[in-house]
């Protein structure tokens, strides 16, 4: 399957879209990948943390997302990580 290519222009015009809720049933479809990843990070880092600062949670947050990316494997991408399975698409 070939990834379809959005200039910058296209790509805030579907954001946009997404946002007011134009799109109506296919912005679920956009917006499910996010909402997952949103709920997994709450799971298994936020809902076992208390923050005391802003800065804190940005830097355990940005700590996540990395290893999510980088270094937590999912069975839904066949054992990989995300960036694992995307080396081996290009």
């Amino acid at each position: 399957m070939s990834k379809v290519k959005y200039s910058p222009i296209e790509k805030l015009t579907i954001i946009e879209e997404i946002e007011s809720g134009e799109l109506g049933p296919m912005a679920a479809a956009f917006n499910s990948p996010m909402e997952s990843f949103w709920g997994t990070l709450k799971c298994e880092k936020y809902n076992l943390q208390t923050y005391r600062t802003f800065d804190e949670l940005e830097q355990d947050i940005e700590g996540y997302i990395h290893f999510y990316n980088y270094e937590r494997f999912q069975a839904k991408l066949n054992g990989l990580s995300p960036m694992e399975l995307r080396t081996k698409a290009v």
